[in-house]
């Protein structure tokens, strides 16, 4: 196998950590011995073995010397919860070191490549592009202090999004079900507004065939007016609800009974300061930020430029003139070309997915 196979393969073991690991990105690795691997681990979770550990761990009190360790991320050279993996490394005297994507973070920054090339380990970065996107928001939540923000919008061909009064309407059913299940795994949390709370009553749980995971949940409720009969409150990891100025102390109070976390954030004319909230959430240590809201709230994030991936799911019907059309919203004046880098299309089972990623300055 090549050096890119191996790559590919702790990238694998890394995505079964994913949705798991924040503040830490989700790391995987695999250990090599005479074309053969010997070892493999992924971080499965904050204070818990990195990858590097957990695939040495596997390789009992063999010779390591003429092996090689293929990590998705520089090896960290840091104490943190754990020790540096450096210093196993070298303790378990391997020979080769093979990453492929440069740790971003300055504590590491290129010093666990130049800890073990100084003690005589041979290292190489062989960048891969999947790898390198899989780091996006690990990068982007490292460099600029925030998540990174993906939003996702249900609709019909002709643009409804809700029924008339926003009510809930069933639009690509289960057809999308299992996507977006997949999509809330791998999220370190789901942000929503209060509108979606109040209409559609969601648990924004993740419902897979390995069963139900919880994740946390950050509502946008500027006056705090989410119902205390919502289901979140018992669904949600944790409940973080973002409001403006002059809420009552009582209605706080209320919520924080119920098990919510309120953060007050600054608000103006136009509603809640998103900016704010998304650096809020990033201080908590979210990297991937999964989005499910209604088109005010994508028009709000568009006209903020906060949105680093848009996925439309685009089902194969029509909904009457009467319901909420998304352009509504949004505004006609919105031109994706000037937020996006050209549009990805592709069908998950019978629905259209359109995909924008955010350009890059």
């Amino acid at each position: 196998m090549s050096e890119t196979s191996y790559l590919l393969e702790a990238l694998n073991l890394a995505m079964q950590g994913q949705g798991n690991c924040a503040p830490n990105p989700a790391v995987g690795c695999v250990i090599v011995l005479n074309d053969t691997v010997i070892g493999r681990g992924f971080h499965r979770g904050p204070g818990l073995p990195h990858a590097e550990v957990e695939a040495i761990s596997q390789v009992g009190d063999q010779d390591l010397s003429q092996a090689t360790l293929y990590c998705t991320l520089e090896p960290c050279c840091h104490f943190g919860k754990t020790p540096p993996c450096t210093n196993l490394i070298l303790e378990k005297k391997i020979g080769h070191v093979v990453y492929a994507f440069r740790d971003p973070n300055p504590i590491v920054a290129g010093k666990g490549h130049q800890t073990l090339a100084a003690a005589g380990v041979k290292v190489d970065y062989r960048p891969v592009e999947l790898i390198e996107e899989f780091y996006n928001s690990y990068r982007t939540w490292t460099t600029q202090r925030r998540p990174f923000a993906t939003y996702k919008v249900a609709m019909s061909l002709n643009g409804k999004i809700a029924g008339r009064d926003g009510e809930t309407i069933s639009i690509t059913g289960d057809h999308g079900f299992e996507w977006t299940h997949k999509n809330r795994h791998c999220a370190d949390a789901i942000l929503t507004s209060v509108t979606t709370v109040t209409n559609d009553d969601p648990q924004f749980t993740v419902r897979l065939a390995r069963g139900e995971e919880k994740k946390p949940v950050y509502v946008l409720d500027t006056r705090l007016s989410i119902p205390l009969t919502a289901r979140l409150f018992q669904t949600a990891k944790e409940l973080v609800l973002f409001i403006g100025p002059g809420v009552a102390e009582s209605k706080i109070k209320a919520a924080q009974a119920k098990g919510a976390t309120v953060i007050q954030i600054p608000s103006d004319f136009r509603g809640l300061n998103l900016r704010t909230a998304l650096s809020v959430i990033g201080e908590r240590g979210v990297h991937d930020l999964w989005i499910e809201g209604g088109g005010r709230m994508l028009r709000s994030m568009l006209q903020e430029k906060l949105i680093d991936r848009l996925h439309l799911l685009i089902a194969p019907t029509f909904l009457p003139g009467d319901c909420l059309n998304l352009l509504s919203d949004v505004g006609t004046e919105f031109d994706a070309r000037k937020q996006f880098d050209g549009f990805e299309w592709r069908q998950i089972n019978g629905v259209g997915l359109c995909t924008m990623e955010k350009k890059q300055n």
